[in-house]
């Protein structure tokens, strides 16, 4: 046991030797200078969060009713109910992405709020609607998490990139 202890610390302090910085020196200016990126035009940027949150939601909540097809195709409540969970944390992750790759600098937890909140709305909408409209009701709980989720993050949308909060960066170190 003690072994692999010893072998999982060298590892750790050799990665750690080869991420350090080659040289580090202290001056008047800031040590780190900013890269200003150009932004992208609102309306490709919207377009972006559009396509890749429902592309991504489709993706995220057709996995539990495959699945649950393909597993017992007459007792489908648990993978749908499990979509209704997951479909918008999908459209938040790529209305994310989708920002990200046209430099918007939304914070990271609007997308989310957005979308969880279009999502209650609308199933609640469509709980009391889907006898008479079910058709409006079918669109209404997929296209309103999309919605929501664009318009939060383009209202949180900072315009100086320090104001943002991203937990975690989708760059190359190097």
């Amino acid at each position: 046991m003690n072994k692999y202890i010893y072998i999982i610390t060298s590892l750790l302090l050799l990665f750690a030797i080869q991420t350090a910085p080659k040289s580090v020196y202290a001056q008047d200016d800031p040590i780190m200078i900013e890269v200003r990126r150009d932004e992208a035009h609102p309306v490709l940027r919207g377009f972006s969060e559009l396509a890749f949150g429902t592309v991504l939601g489709t993706a995220v909540a057709g996995v539990p009713i495959i699945s649950g097809v393909f597993i017992n195709p007459f007792k489908l409540e648990g993978p749908l109910i499990a979509a209704a969970l997951l479909y918008p944390a999908g459209v938040a992750s790529g209305v994310i992405l989708g920002g990200y790759l046209t430099q918007s600098y939304s914070n990271y937890w609007a997308p989310f709020v957005g979308a969880y909140a279009g999502a209650i709305v609308a199933d609640i909408t469509a709980f009391f609607l889907s006898d008479d409209y079910p058709i409006m009701s079918a669109i209404l709980v997929i296209a309103l998490p999309i919605v929501t989720s664009v318009i939060a993050a383009e209202a949180s949308h900072a315009h100086e990139k320090h104001d943002a909060y991203y937990p975690f960066l989708l760059t190359i170190p190097f």
